[in-house]
């Protein structure tokens, strides 16, 4: 059984550890990643600091007393975008769930309490950010009822 709880500070090595997780995944599809055992603790902190400036927070899931995935979700993000009309809404910075446990639920799991973290702060609307040739995770996300918003181009000079 996953329970999923608040992030505590002891949990940071292991948000790090999945973290890396997650960018390793990233970079064998998309080459501009950094290297997450480079920059873990670095992003970790920020996190962090995201989530006191924008009513968010990091919770994680855990299997048997382990920490096996992590969201982050900020509740009250203003992209500030002046096109937008609405530019307030809950952002979810990060999904990762260790492989062994893919495929279990605990994903949604995360989400559906980002998801309710999220309401409960007042955000009507939630987005977040996905690499494009990461299929699998269009996917998931796509069954969870997110749909496409822009799409971003790149071109190497």
């Amino acid at each position: 059984m996953v329970h999923v709880r608040a992030f505590q500070p002891d949990d940071a090595r292991r948000v790090e550890a999945l973290f890396s997780e997650l960018q390793s995944h990233e970079r064998s599809i998309e080459e501009n990643r950094v290297d997450g055992d480079l920059i873990g603790p670095a992003y970790v902190k920020h996190l962090l600091d995201d989530c006191r400036k924008w009513d968010g927070s990091i919770l994680v899931a855990e299997h048997e007393g382990r920490v096996v995935g992590f969201v982050c979700v900020l509740a009250g993000f203003d992209s500030q975008d002046m096109i937008e009309a609405d530019s307030k809404y809950a952002f979810v910075t990060d999904l990762v769930v260790t492989s062994g446990m893919r495929g279990r639920g605990v994903g949604l799991q995360l989400l559906r309490e980002a998801e309710t973290f999220s309401r409960q702060h007042g955000a009507r609307v939630m987005r977040l950010n996905v690499v494009a040739g990461n299929t699998s995770a269009r996917g998931f996300y796509s069954k969870a009822g997110f749909r496409e918003l822009e799409i971003k181009l790149i071109k190497s000079l």
